[in-house]
């Protein structure tokens, strides 16, 4: 498994918002009571311990930042860390890219 670092910086203008990037190698440890059900045509049915931890080879690159966990609800125009895989509500499928 390929992990990808963005971290944008908020400095930088709008326009020309700039971010870093780093790549590191790892493996997925799946939760262990992970359920994952699909129909015939491959759209989800049902999920259950959706979720894995990551472990990398090597340590995250020096400067990015962890993402801390909320201790409030989101509110409209907030800013947020996603890290994601798997089922996309628009293409009603698994479309394979995880997002850091």
């Amino acid at each position: 498994m390929r992990v990808s670092f963005y971290e944008q910086d908020p400095r930088a203008p709008e326009q020309i918002r700039g971010f870093t990037y780093a790549e590191r190698q790892g493996r997925i440890r799946p939760h262990p009571e992970l359920q994952i059900r699909l129909n015939e045509q491959n759209q989800l049915l049902s999920s259950h311990a959706d979720l894995a931890t990551l472990l990398l080879d090597e340590p995250v690159p020096v400067g990015f930042r962890a993402a801390v966990l909320a201790k409030s609800p989101v509110v409209p125009g907030e800013t947020l860390k996603r890290v994601g895989f798997g089922y996309d509500d628009t293409s009603g499928a698994l479309d394979g890219r995880r997002l850091v």
